[in-house]
């Protein structure tokens, strides 16, 4: 199960798509950071993504943590949907997502300075997106009269 609310929120370090190794921690940060979850070949990842994007661009520290170990498939994903925001790829065995408990992707975390979690949404619920918005301070990811379903099972 997905790490709860309130748990320490575990510190790690993944290549980001580019190649650069960098630490993620939310200390780093002056603000909560959002952390995405998701696998190229998810058809609720694919069906997430763009609403994980809005949320980053308005003004959501977000970050990715991608699946698939190839990073050509990888950066056509991000190309695909339009995704602006920094992807780190999953080393093999899948150390991180097994530390944050996944059992199905997407799954999307909100970590608070003090490493704390203060959010997590496995696969797609509009209601807990809106939380999420709502928690980093942000707009919506949803559009008026953008007729978007309720949950959508990984």
């Amino acid at each position: 199960m997905a790490l709860a609310k309130a748990t320490l929120a575990p510190d790690f370090t993944l290549p980001f798509l580019e190649g650069v190794q960098c630490p993620l921690s939310a200390q780093l940060y002056q603000a909560p950071i959002a952390l995405f979850f998701f696998k190229t070949t998810c058809p609720v990842c694919q069906f997430a993504s763009p609403f994980v994007e809005r949320l980053a661009q308005s003004g959501a520290p977000m970050f990715g943590v991608c699946q698939d170990l190839n990073p050509t498939t990888a950066q056509r994903f991000i190309s695909e949907y339009g995704l602006t925001f920094p992807v780190m790829i999953e080393q093999p065995g899948y150390d991180v997502s097994n530390r944050y408990g996944l059992e199905a992707v997407p799954t999307l975390f909100v970590i608070d300075t003090d490493s704390k979690i203060l959010h997590s949404v496995v696969s797609f619920d509009k209601a807990e997106y809106e939380k999420v918005a709502t928690t980093l301070g942000v707009s919506s990811p949803f559009f008026v009269q953008e007729n978007v379903p309720v949950y959508r099972p990984g």
